[in-house]
């Protein structure tokens, strides 16, 4: 593309003219159909936060005709990720008691009853319901 670009400089400014196609192609020893595609490749960038239109008055711009497949931001994922772990490190440096109670007192269980990721006995969890 810089090849074909610097060629097409130098030969309007020594005769006043656009090169052809052909002209350019065998100057930078590509096929024409090789340079067509290349050009085709280099077309203008346009930003996300350009409007669509001129003439639209709504101002829509490319991002929200776009979009991502469901409209999340993906930051917030990430958040959510950090924040698990940062709260995951917390909780080990508790005991095992002061975590249930953490865990149970704010919700923190993936279901109503997940045993699994945080273990409790229905005993445990009747002692400190009826301590609250």
């Amino acid at each position: 593309m810089y090849k074909a670009y610097t060629f097409t400089e130098e030969y309007t400014e020594t005769l006043k003219c656009e090169p052809s196609v052909d002209e350019l192609a065998a100057a930078v020893r590509v096929p024409i159909n090789t340079l067509r595609a290349i050009r085709k490749s280099g077309a203008p960038q346009l930003s996300l936060d350009a409007p669509v239109s001129k003439s639209d008055s709504g101002s829509r711009t490319f991002a929200e005709l776009v979009g991502g497949v469901d409209d999340k931001d993906p930051g917030d994922d990430m958040d959510k990720v950090t924040l698990r772990s940062a709260l995951v490190e917390a909780l080990a440096k508790l005991s095992s008691r002061e975590e249930k109670i953490i865990r149970l007192r704010f919700g923190l269980s993936e279901e109503d009853i997940d045993s699994t990721n945080f273990p409790i006995s229905k005993k445990d969890f009747m002692k400190l319901q009826g301590g609250c």
